[in-house]
């Protein structure tokens, strides 16, 4: 809530948030250029005919786990930019609706009146 107490979602915390998420998932992105999807060497560069295909797996492997960290690191700043974007609406429609309600509230004398009519 602006100025007040309670709950509150601080927009740049949480941006700062979802923007070291994007760094991360790009840093991986990098790294993950690094290591080939599969070999283009001779298989005795990699120590024989037993070997290649061990890197190979290996390969493979780290390209499809590092694709979801990537593709989760990457779905978790949408969803943190998402639900920062709501509770600022939340909060931007709480604070209209108090508003609009206390405009509309009737002037009471005082003498006589209790809360409920």
């Amino acid at each position: 809530m602006a100025g007040g107490s309670g709950y509150a979602i601080k927009k740049s915390g949480t941006e700062s948030s979802a923007s070291e998420l994007d760094s991360a998932a790009g840093q991986l992105a990098s790294v993950q250029k690094s290591i080939p999807q599969q070999s283009c060497s001779r298989p005795e560069s990699f120590g024989g005919e037993d070997a290649a295909p061990a890197l190979d797996n290996f390969a493979g492997a780290w390209q499809r786990e590092a694709t979801v960290l990537h593709d989760a690191l990457g779905e978790i700043a949408k969803k943190l930019r998402t639900t920062t974007a709501n509770y600022g609406a939340a909060d931007h429609s709480a604070i209209s609706g108090l508003r609009h309600a206390a405009a509309a509230a009737p002037v009471s004398s005082g003498a006589g009146s209790t809360p409920f009519g």
